[in-house]
């Protein structure tokens, strides 16, 4: 095992398989040939701006998202946090987010949910940074979003943005969410909806409205062409 300067111990097994993971998508990222279907000027807009946000995603499109995001975002200084479980399979996510230069709040969006969102939501204020939101969860159900980003929205003040990509040619992994893993000189078109505040005093059922409004977003993005 070994000690990472956290509270985790993450096995040499673990660090080998996040090292191949990222090889990976570095090499396979490299071809891609991207282009901004809608929301480019938001994008450049978040950037100069370098005031913290919340980007949402559907799960199945994190593969790409991770990659644009650390190369637009992360690898020129802007600061970003990510909730990652304690498992097996949150131990090679929590490598490769350090890897990526992410922070990590350990939590999980299932277990103990609300407890790991607060965690975020404090590091989140305390550091001005940004983060994604997967807005299904890491569960699902598929193509349903939960209140989380919702919730962060409100406490943080930081705007929501709903992002999504569609590609010509991928690879669908046997997963609930059907993980899209875009092919080698796939060509890849973003969706960037404009953003989303939300107010820091919601009734039930206005925090409904919103959360159905996101759920909207991202799924016209995803069957945009």
């Amino acid at each position: 095992m070994i000690e990472d300067g956290s509270k985790r111990r993450i096995s040499l097994k673990t660090y080998l398989i996040a090292i191949l993971v990222r090889v990976s998508l570095k090499l396979i990222g490299a071809t891609y040939r991207v282009q901004f279907k809608e929301g480019e000027a938001f994008f450049r807009k978040i950037y100069q701006g370098r005031e913290p946000v919340i980007f949402c995603a559907w799960h199945n499109r994190l593969v790409y998202t991770a990659l644009l995001l650390e190369k637009e975002f992360v690898r020129k200084g802007r600061a970003f946090i990510q909730l990652v479980s304690k498992s097996k399979d949150g131990d090679i996510s929590y490598v490769l987010m350090r890897m990526f230069g992410v922070d990590v709040v350990d939590g999980s969006s299932n277990r103990g949910g609300s407890e790991g969102l607060l965690k975020k939501y404090r590091f989140m204020r305390k550091n001005k940074c940004s983060t994604i939101i997967f807005s299904d969860g890491s569960h699902g159900p598929l193509y349903k979003a939960k209140a989380g980003a919702i919730f962060l929205g409100q406490k943080t003040g930081y705007p929501l943005y709903p992002i999504s990509y569609t590609v010509d040619r991928c690879w669908r992994i046997k997963s609930w969410d059907r993980l899209i893993l875009p092919k080698p000189f796939s060509r890849i078109k973003v969706h960037l909806d404009q953003a989303m505040w939300i107010p820091p005093v919601l009734s039930r059922e206005e925090l409904e409205s919103h959360r159905l409004q996101l759920q909207n977003r991202l799924n016209r993005m995803r069957k945009s062409g």
